[in-house]
């Protein structure tokens, strides 16, 4: 069996169901241009992928007069408002995961690439709070997934070395960014497709989280933070 210290998740995608609230405001920004985005070409090249990143892309795409910090900042307040006026969907048994390895005194960590003022607002709005040791959003780093900081400033805060934890990401630049960083990682995406098995980098993938604890408790021994 081996061990783990500590279980790092991301947030989109993961814990909470938010793909299509940050489709739906990158194509109300898109619109003031003309222009719209298919919801297949967004999962396939955008999902999970960083706010500069994807703007810098899409101006590109669309040729938009705008700049990238205007565009940058337009969409983060959308997704903001959006937030703030929304529901927020919790990924089936995501409440259930992340109490039953807090209940077990292991550390932990929330590692995503939505901004600190999202992340608060949220935490204000889902039954999963509280219990993150650390969190990590983009405006911790310099460089957000697929680039391996985020990952790695979580466990240079824990302590620990990359072997001690287990990373739980839903996108290929999520895992890129735990794989980067030399952690475990475990992939859930509900009805992953064949292209996403065959190029997915983590070491399972599952469809649902309730599968994932279920891997987690029969494959590895949890170490409390308390031992």
């Amino acid at each position: 069996m081996k061990h783990t210290k500590a279980i790092l998740f991301d947030l989109d995608g993961t814990l909470i169901d938010s793909e299509i609230c940050h489709y739906k405001c990158w194509n109300s920004l898109l619109a003031l241009f003309g222009k719209h985005l298919e919801y297949d070409v967004y999962m396939k090249y955008y999902s999970g992928v960083a706010l500069k990143v994807n703007a810098q892309k899409l101006i590109e795409k669309y040729r938009l007069d705008i700049t990238l910090d205007e565009m940058a900042e337009k969409r983060e307040a959308m997704m903001l408002d959006t937030f703030e006026s929304e529901d927020i969907k919790q990924m089936p048994y995501a409440d259930e995961i992340v109490a039953h390895f807090n209940q077990l005194n292991v550390p932990l960590v929330l590692v995503t690439s939505s901004s600190t003022a999202e992340v608060a607002v949220i935490l204000k709005k889902i039954r999963i709070k509280n219990v993150f040791r650390h969190i990590i959003t983009r405006n911790d780093v310099s460089h957000a997934k697929p680039h391996p900081e985020p990952y790695t400033r979580a466990i240079q805060l824990l302590g620990y070395k990359p072997q001690d934890c287990i990373v739980i990401e839903d996108t290929k630049t999520g895992i890129d960014s735990a794989k980067s960083a030399g952690i475990t990682c475990i992939a859930v995406q509900p009805g992953f497709t064949k292209e996403f098995q065959s190029t997915c980098n983590a070491d399972a993938l599952f469809e649902h989280l309730k599968d994932v604890q279920q891997y987690i408790s029969k494959n590895y021994v949890l170490e409390s933070a308390f031992c």
